[in-house]
């Protein structure tokens, strides 16, 4: 399983909205928190299965601290950890493989683990408003 943090925005007259900085183009929205989190989960979701399918790489999560200093941070008003939603045997083979090869750089484990312990402290929203 890969975390990956999303970034919450609502304007005054909006719906919340989020956006993945390690997905450029992948967003979402909803009406509440709980809709945020469940349409959020199933765009990131799709967005790693059209990836695969065109052969892209699945890119490396970003730690909390390195989304903080992204530009889509500017005017977030919190974040959202999303875990995609993909079977054992459709997950693609290239997050396998790149899992793999992130697991040999110790920056990458201390990084992660930090994301995993904040996704599981977040339970059970998986949301941080700030």
């Amino acid at each position: 399983m890969l975390i990956y943090v999303g970034v919450i925005h609502k304007d005054p007259a909006s719906e919340y909205g989020v956006c993945f900085p390690d997905f450029p183009g992948c967003t979402s929205a909803g009406t509440d928190l709980q809709m945020l989190y469940s349409n959020a989960q199933e765009a990131l979701s799709l967005h790693i299965q059209a990836m695969q399918a065109d052969g892209e790489e699945v890119p490396r999560p970003m730690s909390l601290e390195k989304v903080k200093k992204h530009p889509f941070f500017d005017n977030a008003i919190g974040h959202i950890y999303v875990a995609p939603e993909l079977e054992a045997e459709t997950e693609p083979l290239c997050m396998k493989q790149s899992l793999r090869e992130w697991k040999k750089d110790p920056e990458f484990i201390r990084e992660y683990l930090a994301l995993e312990a904040e996704f599981i402290a977040a339970a059970p929203s998986h949301i941080k408003i700030e």
